[in-house]
């Protein structure tokens, strides 16, 4: 036979909003009413004898009590002794409820008037349920895990790493969760161009059809950011729904960078650290710079930058230097520890970390005439591009060691993605006539 008990917990009465007494007038107070009971214990002609009243008084009435006339403090704590009929009314040899928490001290000689008062203010200014003691309050049991204080001292931030002493999270999480030792990111970067409409709906760009299953991590990078960067974050969490949370939302000027977890991975990781630079000359314009995150995933580090690089088809050498600007600026990590103190260098962020993911709107071209990429394009390339990535700025760079070391890209199987008219699938059709080119990029190294 089974049982099944519940116990649904009474919340405390709000308190009343009256002034607080100070220590004299608690004393005062508390003499006061000890003249009061003296008077009503001697007084014969009511009453009778003390004693007497005392051996008189019914089952329901006091069980125990001591009188001094030689000692106040000692008599005060005597007559605090609990009843066993609370809803009786008060009588002037019946002891008020206040003081059933002071059985305890009734044997025992307090040489500091009010010490112990704590406890019965709390139920006197209905701070306490009647129902529920004292001692429970004190209590430090709870159906949780119990932490221990040395623990929580440490805030140690390489919980689950398999080096870190007393981690709650270890290898049998880890071989539960990640059998393969390998995580599914998912990384994203767009330009907005400042648009302040939004798409309804954004499944097309964190959902395609492709794969079957959905990601565990989300990284979105957005340069040229919509106005409403509150709304933009409420679409990305209302496009993965409940199984995904927030871990961490930043912006530097119109540079967005939101990460979203699985909801059941949200414990294995660390505080989440940000940093930003600014690569444009007045600084208090965040229209061109870089905006990095980075946190320990199982003891594990990670960093993830978006940038805006400097935009114009011949200036590769000021793209290359906003690029070092940024590895060298960019102060992470702060607390979280360093997981590479072999490799890593006060010069590179990127060496300080097990994997880095860069993306954004990089503004590398094509060093290539627009006439002679659109007669490319028109060879119905489908997804062999290698025509067109031999006149790529950026994979020039990477080449010669310039930028982004030890960095990788996917390859490539679609068409530039510079510059479309604004709703449109025509390259540029305005005065400037700029060359189709893969501006926006996404970068990664392990």
């Amino acid at each position: 036979m089974k049982f099944h008990l519940s116990f649904t917990p009474k919340p405390p009465r709000k308190p009343r909003l009256e002034r607080t007494s100070s220590l004299d007038e608690l004393v005062w107070q508390r003499r006061r009413l000890f003249r009061m009971s003296q008077d009503s214990l001697t007084d014969v002609a009511e009453m009778g004898s003390s004693t007497r009243s005392l051996q008189e008084s019914p089952p329901g009435g006091l069980r125990q009590a001591s009188c001094s006339s030689q000692n106040q403090e000692t008599l005060l704590h005597s007559l605090c002794i609990a009843s066993e009929t609370p809803s009786e009314p008060r009588t002037a040899n019946r002891i008020d409820l206040d003081c059933a928490d002071y059985r305890p001290f009734s044997s025992h000689l307090c040489k500091r008037a009010g010490s112990s008062w704590s406890d019965t203010k709390l139920h006197s200014r209905g701070m306490v349920c009647h129902n529920c003691s004292t001692a429970s309050m004190k209590s430090t049991f709870s159906f949780l895990t119990p932490l221990r204080v040395r623990d929580v001292r440490s805030r140690s931030y390489l919980e689950g790493s398999l080096l870190a002493n007393g981690a709650l999270l270890g290898a049998e999480e880890l071989d539960r969760y990640f059998p393969h030792r390998s995580i599914g990111i998912f990384v994203a970067t767009w330009n907005m161009q400042g648009q302040k409409e939004l798409p309804e709906l954004l499944d097309d760009l964190l959902l395609p059809a492709d794969p079957d299953y959905a990601q565990d991590m989300y990284v979105i990078g957005i340069q040229e950011g919509c106005p409403d960067r509150r709304e933009w974050e409420i679409r990305l969490q209302e496009t993965l729904g409940p199984h995904y949370v927030m871990l961490h939302a930043a912006a530097h000027g119109v540079l967005y960078l939101s990460v979203f977890l699985r909801r059941d991975l949200i414990w294995f990781c660390s505080e989440v650290e940000c940093a930003t630079v600014t690569t444009r000359i007045v600084s208090q314009i965040k229209t061109k710079g870089a905006l990095g995150v980075c946190f320990t995933f199982f003891g594990t580090s990670f960093l993830f930058i978006t940038s805006h690089f400097t935009s114009g088809d011949g200036k590769v050498y000021e793209r290359v230097l906003d690029y070092n600007k940024t590895i060298q600026a960019l102060a992470l990590p702060k607390t979280i520890p360093d997981t590479n103190p072999y490799r890593s260098s006060p010069s590179d962020v990127t060496t300080r970390f097990d994997d880095v993911f860069w993306f954004g709107d990089f503004n590398f071209r094509l060093n290539e005439d627009r006439e002679v990429v659109e007669q490319i394009l028109s060879q119905g390339l489908e997804t062999d591009m290698s025509e067109l990535l031999r006149h790529d700025q950026l994979l020039k760079e990477m080449d010669n060691g310039s930028i982004f070391k030890g960095f990788q890209e996917a390859p490539i199987h679609f068409c530039p993605s510079y510059k479309f008219d604004v709703g449109q699938d025509t390259y540029d059709t305005t005065s400037k006539q700029r060359t189709p080119s893969y501006t926006v990029r996404p970068c990664g190294i392990e």
